[in-house]
Parts: C-alpha cells; sequence; structure tokens
C-alpha cells in the first residue's frame, strides 16, 4: 500500500471523529465583538481559537497562538513550504433560520449551523488530513502549515497581523471559495452612506437591515410614529398585486405588522425575503431593498421622499448597480455585484452601508468615483470607503496544475479555474489559491445566509484531497 492510500484508509477512520469535531467548533457563535489585548476579536473569537489548537495538539499536531489574532499548526518542525489557511470567525447568524445556527444539527446527511461551510468544516478538514499523514508515519520533505484565522469576516486583520510578524509558506491554499479552484478574486469596495433626514415630526422611528455589510439582507425592519396598522396592510395589499402585476417580483417576500405599546400609534414592519453572501447576490431576495420600496408608499411625512429616492438608488431585484452608475463587466470575473445591506435612523439623517465586488481590469478609485457621482444625483453622500484591488495568480503555475489535477481524480469533473466575486482570504497574498470547499454543479450553500451546511460526506472528500496535495507539493 503506498503513502497515499494508507492516508486514505486512516482518513476512512476518522471520518466520526471529524463530524464531532466540527459539531464541537460549530457551537462556538464566534462572532467577532470588542475586544481585549488578549482576545483581540473577543471571547467567542477566542474559545473557537483554543479549541481548534486543542485538538490539534490532541491529533498529535504541533500548536501555538500568535497573540490571539492566528493559530499556527505545524505537521512538523520542518520549514513550512506549503500553507493552508482558514478561519474560525463567522458572521453573525442573522435571521430566517428553521434550526438552530449553533448546535451542529444533523439532518439527511447534513450538519446545519453558522461555519459549517464558512469555513470551520474546512478547518477540521485541513486538520484531520495533517493527523492522518502523521499516523501514517510519512516525513514529507517540506513542512505544511495550518493558520486558523480569526477575523476573515471583518477585514482579515489578524493576517495582516501575522504577516507583520511572521513570514507566510511559499505557497498559501485557501479553502475559503470553491472548486475547481479560484485564482481570480474581483476587488472589493465597502462604503458607508448617508441622506440628510429631519429630527422633528419624523415617521421613521428605526430602520434596520443585515448584521453584517457582506451579507444580502434576509429580514428588514422598520419602526414607525403616526401610521396605523390598517393603513400599512392596505399598501402592502395594494403593493403586492402592483408588483405581481409587473413581473412577479413580489414572490418570495413575506410582510409582518404590528402596534407596538407608546404614545399614538407606533408600528413596527418586518419584511422578510432570502439572505446571501454578498458575492452572489442574486441568489437572494433583499428585504431592505423591499422594505424601502414598501415605506417609499406610505403616507410619510418629509421622509417620504428620502425612501423614494434610496428605493430609486437601490431598486429590488437589481444586483449590478446600475442605478448607482457604477455597472461594468469584463471576460475575466464577469459583470459588477453592488449589495446595499445595513441602514441605521440617526438623528438627523439615514445612514447606509454598501458592498461592491468589481471586476479586476477595473481600479477601486475609477469605481468609488462613479459611486460617489450616481449617489450624489439623488442627494445621497458618501461618507468613507475601505478599498481592496482584485487578486489574480497565474493558472500556469505549477502548484495550481497540481490542484486541479487532484481535483479531477477525486470527482471526476472538469478542472479549470474560475474567478470568484467574493474575496477570498488569499486576496491579499500574492500567489495564494483558494481550493474549496464550495462543490461546482451541487445546490448552493447559503453560506452567509440561514440554513448553512455542509454535506457530511464532504469532510471527508475535502480531507483526501488536501492530504494528497499535502503529500504531492511537499514530498518532492
Amino acid at each position: 500500500m503506498g503513502d497515499k492510500e494508507r492516508v486514505f484508509s486512516i482518513l476512512n477512520g476518522m471520518e466520526e471523529s471529524m463530524i464531532q469535531a466540527l459539531k464541537e467548533q460549530v457551537r462556538i457563535p464566534s462572532v467577532a465583538s470588542e475586544g481585549t489585548k488578549d482576545c483581540p476579536y473577543g471571547k467567542e473569537v477566542d474559545r473557537a481559537l483554543k479549541s481548534c489548537l486543542s485538538l490539534a495538539r490532541s491529533l498529535g499536531l504541533l500548536a501555538r497562538e500568535v497573540d490571539g489574532q492566528m493559530g499556527v499548526v505545524d505537521l512538523s518542525e520542518e520549514k513550512p513550504y506549503v500553507g493552508f489557511l482558514c478561519h474560525l470567525d463567522v458572521v453573525p447568524a442573522g435571521d430566517g433560520w428553521s434550526l438552530p445556527p449553533y448546535e451542529g444539527v444533523i439532518r439527511d446527511g447534513k450538519m446545519y449551523g453558522r461555519g459549517t461551510t464558512d469555513n470551520k468544516g474546512a478547518a477540521i478538514s485541513v486538520l484531520f488530513a495533517m493527523a492522518a499523514i502523521r499516523q501514517a508515519g510519512i516525513r514529507l520533505k517540506k513542512g505544511v502549515r495550518f493558520l486558523a484565522g480569526t477575523n476573515e469576516e471583518r477585514g482579515s486583520s489578524d493576517l495582516k497581523y501575522y504577516r507583520l510578524v511572521e513570514e507566510l509558506p511559499p505557497v498559501v491554499i485557501t479553502p475559503d471559495g470553491m472548486y475547481p479552484l479560484i485564482n481570480v478574486e474581483k476587488g472589493r469596495i465597502k462604503g458607508v452612506f448617508s441622506i440628510p433626514c429631519k429630527e422633528h415630526g419624523r415617521s421613521i422611528l428605526s430602520i434596520r437591515g443585515a448584521q453584517a455589510v457582506n451579507i444580502v439582507p434576509a429580514a428588514a425592519k422598520a419602526r414607525l410614529s403616526g401610521i396605523t396598522v390598517e393603513v400599512i396592510q392596505q399598501a402592502i395589499s395594494l403593493y403586492a398585486g402592483l408588483e405581481t402585476e409587473e413581473g412577479g417580483t413580489q414572490a418570495g417576500y413575506e410582510y409582518q405588522v404590528e402596534e407596538i405599546s407608546g404614545d399614538g400609534p407606533v408600528t413596527e414592519i418586518t419584511v422578510w425575503g432570502k439572505g446571501a453572501h454578498a458575492a452572489t447576490p442574486e441568489q437572494g431576495k433583499n428585504a431592505l431593498c423591499r422594505l424601502y420600496s414598501l415605506l417609499s408608499k406610505l403616507p410619510l411625512k418629509e421622509e417620504k421622499q428620502i425612501l423614494a429616492r434610496l428605493s430609486k438608488t437601490f431598486p429590488c431585484g437589481e444586483y449590478h448597480g446600475e442605478s448607482c452608475g457604477v455597472f461594468c463587466e469584463d471576460e475575466v470575473s464577469g459583470k459588477i455585484t453592488l449589495v446595499h445591506s445595513m441602514a441605521f435612523r440617526e438623528s438627523d439623517r439615514i445612514r447606509g452601508e454598501l458592498d461592491i465586488r468589481f471586476p479586476v481590469t477595473y481600479k477601486a478609485a475609477e469605481i468609488e468615483r462613479r459611486l460617489k457621482e450616481g449617489l450624489e444625483r439623488e442627494g445621497i453622500c458618501l461618507e468613507k470607503t475601505e478599498k481592496s484591488e482584485g487578486h489574480y495568480t497565474d493558472s500556469e503555475c505549477g502548484y495550481v496544475k497540481t490542484l486541479l489535477r487532484i481535483f479531477k481524480e477525486h470527482t471526476g469533473i472538469s478542472a479549470e479555474p474560475v474567478s470568484m466575486g467574493g474575496g477570498t482570504y488569499v486576496h491579499e497574498v500574492e500567489g495564494g489559491v483558494a481550493f474549496g470547499i464550495l462543490m461546482p454543479g451541487e445546490e448552493l450553500v447559503p453560506t452567509h445566509g440561514a440554513d448553512e451546511y455542509i454535506l457530511l460526506r464532504h469532510l471527508l472528500l475535502n480531507a483526501r484531497m488536501f492530504a494528497q496535495a499535502m503529500l504531492e507539493l511537499c514530498g518532492e
């Protein structure tokens, strides 16, 4: 029996342990929160990191922590040549779940829970791939390192910190995307905007959408003063009928209206849509944009025109920023995407946040200029932005070809590199690529939406492919 076959056989015997390890990770709600010196991203993220490193040590691997920012797990004391980069932090659970988001419920061959796919499932597969190689007694000529990050979902400051104090391995692979392999990632802009709105005599008391900027809102809420439940329900009935007649865009949205105790009529409207990752907004239904459309049809005061302008700028069902004036596309990475995800009612304005993923042949400064001009046409001020350019790794690199061949061997699926709207963990790493863990041709997993899941059989399949990559890339 060859090295590869021995490792695969060991992994087969580890499958139940992998499932249990993932369940334990999912039960930690590792959403970033206010940090301290020892726990820079909050206690729950730190708990996930320490749990991961404890698991690594129990598997016989060399594990250490870098100032609460990054976990480092080595297969041996050899200098690392290949690094597998995963993250243990997750986006907030959000709305719309049919199962508890932090329990790791198993049904029909799937484990449900926040982080199962993005990105804890991948982390578990990498760890067990390393452990199987160690248990097989195979000594690789080059080192393998697993990096367990803690802040990918909020800007990857963990990776920036790590790169200040230590070097990355020459080859960095992240299972934070999809198969066969991603070598092209769009650029990204996160923007904050505001529109003036008088404090006195206001109708809109509060408004909110998603809990993170890189999520298509599954639900959006607004509290209104001076408008009765009956008036709102009448508007919904009329609006729903008109929208359905115009093209069926009403399908997939639900409404809830209730009276809140207080002085005078105070009502709360909730619009339910469908969550999705901001990189693939067409997979969701933006509840916040739908809420704007509904509010603009109610007898509000000054805010009626403001909501009409917001609805015009961010129309429901539009994914590519046409109304903001930023639409563009290229052959390498496709069309730009734009998601307006978060909103807040403040004393004298409504403030919002948005997420843009733009083609790699364009520059962030050009997209920002177009966005600023498009918003200003509707009296909306772009207050600030965070920008990153696109990412590209040559598909002719030897390790890229090796990974593509391994994927085809295990799946039988044609293996050509693809581009991605989402920024993976290697977006700022020269030569980095994303290898897994989403499979082409299968049901799309709502990685940032409700009922995120991973197919249990993929835990083992991913581990087998990662192990083979370690053996081939580091055994020479």
